[in-house]
C-alpha cells in the first residue's frame, strides 16, 4: 500500500466501520465529545456540523487514541491490510504522526502548501487544502510522514479560527492543544466560553 491521501481515508474507514473494536470505538466516541460531562455544548458554527464532528472524532481515534494493547487503531487496520516489510514501514509511518497546530507560510494551488511550527516544516500534500486555505491561515491537522520529505494529513483537520499574531507564532510550540481539548473549545464549554465573534467562519473537513 502506498501512503497517500486515498490509503488514510482507507485506514480510517476501517476503524471506523469494523465490528472487531465496535465496542472500544463507542466508549472513544462519547470520551472524546464529553456526552458524560456536565455542561452545555455551544458549538462555533459548522464545528456543530455532524459531519464535521464525526470527522474530528475520526482523525483522533485512528491516529491518536490507544487500544488496551497500546496500538493505535490505524495501526490495527494496517494489520488487518497488510503484511511483511510493507506493513512495518506503514506502522512507523503511523507511529510518527503528530497533531499540530501551525501557521501556513506558502500555498502551491492544486499540489499543497508548507505548514510551519517554529523550527519546524512540513511540506504537506494536499490539493483540497491548497484550494481552501491561504498563507497566514492556521491548521491544526494530524500530519503523517509519508516516508520521504512530505506529509499527509489526516482526517478531521481544522483552519484554525484565530488570528496568529507574529508574537504568538514565535512560540507557537507553548499553544499546543491535544485533540479532545481542541474539541472542548469548539464546545465553548467552561474555560472555553469566551465569545468570538470578529472571526471568519473556519473551514473543517468534510
Amino acid at each position: 500500500m502506498t501512503l497517500n491521501a486515498n490509503s488514510i481515508e482507507q485506514l480510517a474507514m476501517w476503524c471506523l466501520k469494523t465490528d472487531a473494536i465496535a465496542g472500544v470505538r463507542e466508549t472513544a466516541h462519547r470520551d472524546f465529545f464529553g456526552l458524560d460531562e456536565p455542561g452545555e455544548m455551544h458549538y462555533l458554527g459548522e464545528a456543530g456540523s455532524p459531519i464535521i464532528m464525526e470527522r474530528r472524532f475520526l482523525g483522533w481515534f485512528t491516529l491518536t487514541f490507544k487500544l488496551p494493547d497500546g496500538r493505535h487503531p490505524a495501526e490495527l487496520a494496517a494489520s488487518a491490510i497488510l503484511i511483511g516489510s510493507e506493513l512495518n514501514s506503514l506502522i512507523d509511518l503511523i507511529n510518527n504522526s503528530r497533531y499540530v497546530l501551525g501557521i501556513i507560510t506558502m500555498v502551491t494551488p492544486g499540489r499543497g502548501l508548507i505548514l510551519k511550527l517554529e523550527d519546524e516544516e512540513f511540506s504537506i500534500q494536499s490539493r483540497q487544502l491548497s484550494r481552501l486555505l491561504n498563507r497566514d491561515d492556521g491548521l491544526y491537522a494530524h500530519i503523517i510522514p509519508d516516508g520521504r520529505r512530505g506529509c499527509f494529513v489526516g482526517p478531521g483537520w481544522m483552519q484554525w479560527p484565530m488570528n496568529i499574531t507574529p508574537s504568538i507564532e514565535l512560540q507557537l510550540k507553548k499553544y499546543q492543544l491535544n485533540p479532545i481539548d481542541v474539541e472542548r473549545m469548539l464546545q465553548q464549554r467552561s474555560n472555553y466560553r469566551e465569545s468570538r465573534t470578529d472571526i471568519e467562519p473556519p473551514h473543517f473537513d468534510i
